[in-house]
C-alpha cells in the first residue's frame, strides 16, 4: 500500500510539473497532454523498480531503471538516486556528476530534503582523479585498468577512478605501452606521457620474477617493480632482478625489433652467514687456534730464578 501511495503521488507531482509547463497563452490539444501523461506513469514505475533494486543491492538493474525515468521525467530527484547507485557501483566521476546535476537542477525544498549532499559530493570527489595523457600518436587507445576511455589525441583532462590502476596505451604498428600510475584524488590533475615505439625498430622486454617486489634493471637502468617491460633496441642486454635478503639473479636477453619477449629471472634468498660452509671452516680454524693456545699459555713453566744477573736465570 505504501508503494502504491508514493507511485501515486510521485506521478501527480510530475504530471503537475509537466503541466506547468505546458502552460501558455493557448490551450494544448488533448493528445498533446496524454502522451506525457502516460510517460509520468511510467517514470514513477520506473523509479519505483530502482528503488526496490536499491533495496536489495541490484545497483545494476537499479542504475538502468533509474536512466529510463530520467529519459522520460527530467526529475532532478532521479539524478540523486543514480548518484547513489553509481557511487556503490564504484563508478566516481559519473556518481559525482549526477549528484552535481542533482545540487543545479533541484529546488531548494527538494535539495533539503538531503542535509548531507554536501558530505556526500565531497566523499566522492575524494575518489576522483583528473588524467591527462600526451601520446605522439594519433588514433590510439587510450585504457585504464582494462577499460577504454579515450582516443588520442586526449585534449582534456579524463575524469577516472583515484588509486592504482595500470594504464595502456594501444596503437597499430607500435609496441603496448603500459605504466602502473598513483592517480590522486580530489581532482587532482595527474599527467602522464607516453611515447610509442614503432615495432620495426624496437622490442618490448617483460620481465617477471616470483619473487613480489623485486626490481629490475635493464643494462643498469631501473625499470620498476616486477612484472616490468621496456622498449629496447635490436641486440643484447645484460638485465639484474634484485630484492634486499636475496642474492640478485643476472643474465643476459637478445632482443630482436618487433619482437616481445618475456623472461622471468628469480632472486634466490640470502644464506645468514652462520649458515655457509666455508663460516664455519673459518671458525674451527679459530678455535682449533684457540684451544692450541689456551694449552701453551696453561702448561708454560715460570722462568727459573738465579743469581746471574741481570735476568736471575740460573744454568
Amino acid at each position: 500500500m505504501s508503494h502504491r501511495r508514493h507511485r501515486t503521488r510521485f506521478s501527480i507531482f510530475l504530471a503537475a510539473v509537466l503541466a506547468a509547463s505546458c502552460l501558455g497563452p493557448t490551450l494544448a490539444a488533448p493528445s498533446a497532454v496524454a502522451a506525457p501523461a502516460a510517460e509520468v506513469a511510467r517514470a514513477a514505475e520506473l523509479k519505483s523498480q530502482g528503488d526496490d533494486h536499491m533495496r536489495v543491492k541490484r545497483y545494476e538493474d537499479a542504475l538502468r531503471a533509474y536512466d529510463e525515468a530520467y529519459a522520460l521525467a527530467k526529475d532532478p530527484v532521479l539524478q540523486y538516486n543514480r548518484g547513489r547507485a553509481l557511487q556503490f557501483l564504484a563508478r566516481y566521476p559519473e556518481a559525482l556528476a549526477a549528484f552535481r546535476k542533482f545540487e543545479a537542477d533541484a529546488l531548494p525544498a527538494v535539495r533539503a530534503k538531503v542535509p548531507t549532499l554536501k558530505d556526500i559530493i565531497a566523499e566522492v570527489r575524494g575518489k576522483v582523479a583528473l588524467l591527462r595523457v600526451q601520446c605522439d600518436v594519433e588514433g590510439a587507445r587510450v585504457l585504464l585498468g582494462k577499460r577504454e576511455i579515450g582516443t588520442t589525441p586526449v585534449d582534456a583532462a579524463l575524469p577516472v577512478n583515484a588509486g592504482r590502476a595500470t594504464l595502456e596505451i594501444l596503437a597499430d604498428g607500435y609496441l603496448p605501452f603500459s605504466r602502473e600510475v598513483d592517480l590522486s584524488g580530489d581532482e587532482a590533475e595527474n599527467a602522464v606521457e607516453a611515447k610509442l615505439q614503432a615495432k620495426s625498430r624496437v622490442g618490448l622486454l617483460v620481465v617477471k620474477s616470483r619473487v613480489t617486489g623485486a626490481r629490475a634493471e635493464v643494462d643498469g637502468k631501473a625499470i620498476g617493480v616486477v612484472p616490468a617491460e621496456a622498449s629496447l633496441g635490436a641486440g643484447k642486454h645484460d638485465v639484474e632482478v634484485f630484492r634486499d635478503g636475496y642474492d640478485a639473479a643476472r643474465t643476459q636477453v637478445v632482443i630482436v625489433a618487433g619482437e616481445r619477449k618475456e623472461l622471468s629471472l628469480d632472486p634466490l634468498a640470502s644464506t645468514p652467514i652462520y649458515k655457509k660452509w666455508w663460516f664455519w671452516t673459518a671458525a674451527g680454524v679459530v678455535v682449533a687456534g684457540a684451544v692450541v693456545t689456551a694449552v701453551v699459555v696453561t702448561t708454560e713453566r715460570a722462568a727459573p730464578t738465579g743469581s746471574f744477573s741481570p735476568g736471575q736465570i740460573r744454568f
